[in-house]
């Protein structure tokens, strides 16, 4: 599990910087791996036979942990697993759709990287995501050391409930403009 930790914490960390940037396309093959890696801190937490599992060396496919995840003591929603894992693949291989939208510099030939404006839509819908992933290895990793942290933060469960349901109601307005966010931005 801590090792699971590590990496999920890497890849998070590392989604933000590319997300800011304004190149979501690069953002996605490091959101993938986050959410694969805390797919499987989740499920190990909560059932030692992942672990055992996983501690062998033995493969572990993502349909088998969100089946697992979905009737786990603390659950996760199948669907909104299959959704995230669906748009974390959406780009995290090359393919047709997302490639010719990367700003390449329409009627430059010569541009190698991405320029102009960033698109708002794929980066609220990244950050949106973001603010998930880090809520739920928070979630994981808490617990997976709640005695300890029980111990140090008496706070803690009480001021993290309250953080989720604040960064509910931000995804939700956020969720509540998404349709003017994609009237404005033109394709």
């Amino acid at each position: 599990v801590r090792d699971l930790m590590v990496d999920v914490f890497d890849f998070l960390w590392e989604w933000r910087r590319p997300l800011f940037e304004g190149r979501p396309h690069v953002a996605y093959p490091l959101a993938r791996r986050a959410y694969e890696s805390l797919s499987l801190l989740s499920i190990c937490a909560q059932d030692s036979s992942f672990a055992a599992k996983w501690d062998e060396g033995k493969q572990i496919k993502n349909h088998e942990i969100r089946m697992a995840l979905a009737k786990a003591p603390m659950p996760e929603s199948e669907v909104a697993l299959k959704d995230l894992y669906k748009f974390f693949s959406l780009a995290a291989h090359p393919n047709r759709d997302m490639i010719p939208f990367r700003y390449l510099g329409e009627g430059n030939s010569f541009v190698l990287g991405s320029i102009g404006m960033p698109d708002l839509v794929f980066i609220t819908d990244h950050c949106e995501n973001l603010v998930k992933m880090w809520f739920w290895f928070t979630a994981a990793s808490s617990l997976s050391f709640r005695d300890t942290i029980g111990k140090v933060d008496k706070s803690h469960s009480t001021d993290y409930l309250k953080t989720v349901a604040e960064a509910k109601d931000v995804i939700s307005w956020r969720s509540g403009i998404s349709a003017e966010l994609h009237e404005k931005i033109q394709f």
